[in-house]
C-alpha cells in the first residue's frame, strides 16, 4: 500500500488554475507594473481602471497560486517584492495609523524595534500575523482620531 498525501488548497469556488501564464494574467501584471501598484484591494482595481478584466477573481487566484501575488487577506493583495510592514499594517484596516512605540521607531526617535507593530484604528480588528510581521490593532473612539 502506498502513502497518500492530501493537499488542501483554499481558493474561490470553480476557479480554473492554468498551468502557464495566459494573456489576461500578463496584461494584469503589466497594468500593475505600468501604474506602479504594489499593494491593492480587489474593489479598487475594479473601480480605478477603464480596462475591465473578465474573470478578475480567476486571474488573481492564478497569480496567487503561481506566487506572482500574495493574498494579504480576503480581497487584498500585494506583490511578492513589497516588504513595507508599516504600509501593510495600515492597509488592512480603515482609518488607521502607526502608533505608540512603532511610530517612534518609524520616525527614528528610538532604536528599539518591537516584535509587534501597533496600529491605532477606529475599527475593531484582532491581532494578526501578515507576511512574517505581527500586528496589534488598538481601537480608539472616532473623536480621538484627529
Amino acid at each position: 500500500m502506498g502513502l497518500w498525501v492530501l493537499r488542501l488548497v483554499i481558493m474561490a469556488d470553480s476557479v480554473y488554475i492554468s498551468v502557464n501564464l495566459t494573456k489576461p494574467h500578463l496584461e494584469f501584471l503589466n497594468l500593475l507594473d505600468k501604474e506602479e501598484i504594489h499593494i491593492f484591494k480587489l474593489s479598487d482595481i475594479q473601480k480605478q481602471f477603464d480596462r475591465k478584466f473578465k474573470n478578475l477573481n480567476e486571474i488573481l487566484e492564478n497569480l496567487v497560486h503561481k506566487r506572482l501575488l500574495i493574498r494579504i487577506e480576503k480581497g487584498k493583495f500585494c506583490r511578492p517584492t513589497f516588504k513595507n510592514e508599516f504600509v501593510v499594517g495600515t492597509f488592512v484596516v480603515e482609518n488607521s495609523a502607526i502608533a505608540y512605540s512603532s511610530a517612534l521607531n518609524l520616525h527614528g526617535l528610538t532604536k528599539h524595534y518591537a516584535n509587534t507593530i501597533f496600529i491605532q484604528t477606529t475599527n475593531r480588528k484582532n491581532k494578526k500575523n501578515i507576511l512574517g510581521a505581527s500586528y496589534k490593532f488598538v481601537r480608539i473612539a472616532p473623536h480621538k482620531r484627529y
